[in-house]
């Protein structure tokens, strides 16, 4: 081949057969000479980039089809509990031969088991992989409502058969809900995490009133045993989404199944230990505590201002068609702000919404001034219910995440228990009207001082500042 570069010419040829030339002395001498680390430094000048997660890496990027999937699943397991529930008390209180069970049979221990395997679940969704939790939960609920299905169908349905199903169901959702909120984030990339967390977060948090109206009539006109065979029909193909999620949802807990209860402990600490999460909680559960007492099995209850005491049904069902309505509005409104107003910003004005709401409802004479208010209390609920928790889940570790979402979702569910008990002999003892006010002006006064005080850390008071 000739020569090294230092030594002259090459007797070997280049491209197109082209013969190499003696490199000049300057050439080579400057090869020959030592080389200084310091001397072949180039400084280029370096442009300064924001690397802080922002609120999505792309604004118009869609959030991908695993995430709208774990949605599709979502919705099916709201929609199949509340198919069960409506299809057993539908059946209690029209079947003759159901005589002997109750309206509390079917009711009574459902939040009450609800609420309190929820920390624990928690725990075991942060031990396990998720999916796995989630395709678990799924397939039980399915197995049940094909059980409850038949035991109608041959008239076998007793109460401790009852009992037993909705117990087991109960605990099978409350699974459910522990693994999927800390199941977002997976599906998802970094920066886009604070909006799906926020949009998949509203439907959950407010879909006791979403699906109340489609489930009754579901049950209404296709009967309690059809209605139960086609939540386990779709609570089947929800199994079946669920395990086709690829993204992995695996965390790096492996911690020994005796050392439970000290991993129960350290969620609660965990919860109580990072800044800004305890006050979330209490915000959401404010807002169940004001809003669920309103509206909680309006088809056969609803509170009317203007002084009459026992409605039509149907006049229930269109108050809350326009809670329905205002919360997918908060739903569109919480997407397209939550990309340039700080997470304060909302939660103060959806609580300044949710006191306008319950003020004009209580002022309220008319027609028009209900159905006004009611919006206004959807738009309210869809930030305070489901931004808070997603905010949340921002501010704490991968592995402790189900722990955490378990611990605010119980005490979401908590504030409306809590509502059930307070609310209604208020609204026995003072009336509707001063009721409401009061409420608005606690409300109103708590959104005031939001706008002044702090209450979150920089990380999650705007995703810009993570």
């Amino acid at each position: 081949m000739g020569k090294d570069r230092r030594g002259g010419s090459r007797r070997g040829t280049g491209h197109g057969g082209a013969r190499l030339e003696p490199l000049p002395p300057t050439v080579r001498a400057g090869l020959d000479a030592p080389v200084s680390s310091t001397e072949c430094t180039v400084e280029a000048p370096i442009e300064k980039r924001d690397v802080r997660p922002q609120i999505d890496d792309n604004p118009g990027a869609p959030l991908g089809a695993e995430f709208w999937t774990l949605q599709f699943v979502q919705a099916v397991s709201l929609i199949a509990d509340a198919a069960m529930l409506w299809a057993l008390l539908w059946w209690t209180l029209r079947d003759g031969k159901a005589t002997a069970l109750t309206v509390p049979t079917v009711l009574g221990p459902g939040p009450i088991y609800y609420l309190t395997a929820l920390p624990l679940l928690g725990v075991v969704s942060d031990r396990l992989p998720r999916k796995a939790v989630l395709t678990a939960s799924l397939a039980t609920r399915a197995t049940l409502h094909l059980i409850c299905a038949v035991l109608l169908t041959i008239g076998q349905l007793t109460i401790s058969s009852l009992l037993l199903c909705q117990i087991t169901s109960v605990l099978a959702t409350a699974a459910f809900d522990a693994a999927c909120t800390s199941t977002v984030p997976t599906l998802v990339r970094p920066g886009q995490a604070p909006r799906a967390l926020g949009y998949g977060l509203a439907l959950p948090r407010a879909g006791f009133f979403v699906t109340a109206m489609f489930c009754l009539l579901l049950v209404a006109l296709a009967g309690p045993t059809m209605s139960l065979l086609i939540g386990s029909g779709f609570l089947a193909l929800a199994t079946i989404q669920c395990r086709s999620l690829r993204s992995s949802t695996k965390t790096e807990n492996h911690w020994p199944w005796h050392s439970l209860p000290k991993q129960f402990v350290a969620g609660w600490l965990t919860f109580l230990q990072t800044p800004g999460v305890p006050w979330l909680g209490f915000l959401a559960a404010l807002a169940n505590f004001v809003v669920h007492p309103l509206f909680s099995l309006s088809p056969y209850r609803r509170l009317v201002p203007n002084g009459r005491s026992d409605p039509a049904p149907q006049e229930s069902m269109q108050l809350e068609t326009w809670l329905v309505l205002g919360v997918v509005l908060g739903a569109v409104l919480l997407q397209r702000q939550l990309r340039n107003i700080s997470t304060e910003r909302i939660f103060s004005a959806s609580v300044l919404w949710l006191a306008l709401g319950l003020g004009i409802l209580g002022l309220s004479r008319g027609e028009l001034a209900p159905v006004i208010a009611c919006v206004l209390i959807g738009v309210a609920l869809t930030p305070l219910a489901g931004l808070t928790a997603g905010v949340s889940m921002l501010g704490v570790s991968d592995e402790y995440r189900a722990r955490v979402s378990a611990i605010l979702t119980m005490l979401f569910g908590l504030g409306g228990e809590l509502g059930q008990l307070v609310v209604p002999p208020l609204l026995h003892r003072y009336g509707v009207r001063l009721t409401m006010l009061g409420l608005a002006a606690v409300l109103g006064l708590l959104g005031l001082l939001l706008t002044m005080i702090p209450t979150l850390p920089s990380a999650l008071r705007s995703p810009r500042n993570r």
